[in-house]
């Protein structure tokens, strides 16, 4: 992505954000926190596409501990466990930073230990989310219309997720999370890749969550 490119990248995703929160003022003050990340089952990949996007070889899991502030739905903070599901052939092309900057978050790291698959868990989330346009399930609780608010989070909590799974992950430092503040902004985080399925991995993505008070 050249500066062009990214200055209107950029511009798109502060339109697009000052625009839902026109439409949406009442998700204005939802946030995610990501407590802990725990592996289920690892991300098993290969690249493809000579390298660019990676695809997994076995079904993978993740939990991650969250507190969700959604004061549409509850005006306290609410704990909360996300089950996120990926299928064999789930693909991704990582965090897509763009080539200046992969010195400080990298597309995806090696399956060599286990920080590496809890930072490698930030991109493939975050893309599984934007595809479904975080529409995620509840445990014990119908899909239904009157529902919608608690298992739909909106793109900045998505992006919330990629952040505090990062962080998480021990790979992110906190300058290196700062500029991947600002990436997601310009490149994940845009408008252009929100409800987008490039890849087609939504029938290999599902999250389900548990609030726990």
């Amino acid at each position: 992505m050249g500066f062009l490119d990214a200055c209107k990248s950029f511009a798109k995703s502060v339109k697009n954000t000052i625009t839902d929160y026109i439409k949406h003022p009442d998700t204005r003050n939802n946030e995610i926190k990501v407590n802990d990340i725990k592996i289920i089952d690892r991300f098993i990949f290969d690249p493809v596409d000579q390298g660019d996007t990676i695809e997994l070889k076995a079904n993978a899991h993740i939990q991650l501990d969250i507190t969700r502030t959604a004061q549409n739905i509850d005006t306290k903070p609410k704990k909360a466990i996300l089950d996120v599901f990926f299928k064999k052939g789930f693909k991704t092309n990582g965090a897509s930073a763009p080539e200046k900057f992969r010195g400080i978050i990298l597309p995806y790291i090696a399956m060599d230990d286990e920080d590496a698959h809890k930072y490698n868990a930030a991109a493939f989330t975050h893309d599984g989310l934007y595809a479904w346009e975080g529409v995620i399930e509840e445990y014990g609780m119908k899909s239904v219309e009157e529902n919608k608010d608690w298992h739909t989070l909106t793109r900045s909590e998505c992006d919330d997720i990629l952040r505090g799974v990062w962080r998480e992950s021990h790979f992110v430092g906190r300058f290196a999370a700062s500029a991947g503040d600002l990436g997601v902004m310009l490149a994940a985080g845009g408008p252009d890749h929100w409800g987008h399925d490039d890849l087609k991995c939504k029938p290999f993505f599902s999250a389900k969550i548990k609030y726990l008070n």
